[in-house]
């Protein structure tokens, strides 16, 4: 397929996936344009069912560390990319991401009976977290484009490092819950 008047080499999905395509035909598929590096590739697929923009750049050396946190559940992440480079991770347990999808929602914890609410409730904090960061940037003279939320589930654990300046850990408890997040950042210019 001819691309920005460059021929690029068409992978059909369907055959290195084993399934079976709707057509064989080119003409009649719909091509996604893959780019990586300096690899640019045609995909054939047989139909569309999201659009998403998405924004990679390296974060350098400083996100490198091996970051997890024991016994936390549910871990909530957006980046931001531009003069400022980074990423929030909100951590919670399953029990009080449950209990804060219960307070967003103004519903009992009990009628929180899906993990797709709580996915969803978990992005939004995570979003309104990376949402007062990014203002403070700004408000500092560095501009950044956030990423979409991110939900992983399972076991986490945080390293702390107090020598690194753009690396923090911010918790929140009471006697029963616990929230934590953490904080990456450097300037755009690493």
């Amino acid at each position: 397929i001819r691309v920005r008047g460059r021929l690029r080499p068409v992978l059909r999905l369907g055959r290195h996936l084993g399934v079976e395509s709707t057509t064989d035909d080119p003409t009649q598929s719909i091509a996604v344009l893959v780019e990586a590096g300096r690899d640019c590739r045609c995909i054939l697929v047989d139909r569309l069912i999201g659009k998403q923009e998405v924004v990679i750049k390296t974060l350098g050396d400083t996100f490198k560390r091996s970051s997890s946190f024991s016994g936390a559940a549910i871990l909530g992440s957006v980046g931001f990319v531009g003069e400022a480079n980074g990423v929030v991770h909100l951590y919670a347990s399953e029990h009080f991401a449950r209990v804060i999808t219960g307070r967003m929602l103004g519903l009992p914890e009990g009628e929180i009976d899906r993990d797709d609410i709580v996915n969803d409730a978990m992005g939004e904090l995570s979003n309104v977290i990376v949402g007062r960061v990014k203002s403070r940037l700004c408000d500092g003279g560095l501009s950044c484009t956030l990423t979409l939320p991110s939900i992983m589930r399972g076991g986490h654990r945080l390293d702390d490092d107090p020598e690194d300046p753009g690396h923090r850990l911010i918790r929140f408890h009471d006697r029963q819950h616990r929230l934590i997040v953490e904080l990456a950042i450097q300037d755009g210019q690493h």
